[in-house]
């Protein structure tokens, strides 16, 4: 698959940003890179001082990594996103799971909702090595 350079420098940030989040580096890879853009609703273009955070289920994850940076994960890879990433983001503080209802279930016909705790944006910023504002 071919990507153009900023959706791979949008990546590579993602990665350092998840390595410095302290995460085990089997969540550091291409796949937890993608979610996370998406749980930032980081576009190629975009700033990290534009990062929100949005209540996503898996579906909508996968459709934003698709429409934003070509990777066209299939139906059947909901559950490795979920299971292999959101699971481990979870425990690791990185995201939460229905912060809009903390007691909808997972399997609820509501889907669980994800949002990212991402940090600060000059912090952000120092992690990926972007130039700061001086004060």
């Amino acid at each position: 698959m071919e990507f153009t350079e900023q959706q791979r420098e949008k990546l590579k940030q993602a990665k350092t940003l998840l390595t410095a989040l302290g995460l085990p580096k089997a969540q550091c890879n291409d796949r937890s890179g993608w979610v996370f853009l998406a749980l930032a609703n980081i576009k190629p273009f975009d700033n990290w001082n534009n990062a929100t955070a949005p209540l996503l289920p898996t579906v909508n994850i996968m459709e934003f990594i698709r429409n934003q940076y070509s990777m066209d994960y299939k139906p059947n890879s909901r559950e490795t996103i979920r299971r292999q990433t959101l699971h481990q983001f979870e425990q690791a503080r990185a995201i939460d799971r229905n912060r809009d209802d903390p007691a909808r279930a997972t399997n609820s016909k509501d889907n669980p909702l994800y949002t990212v705790n991402y940090p600060k944006p000059p912090a952000t910023k120092r992690i990926i090595g972007l130039p700061q504002k001086k004060r």
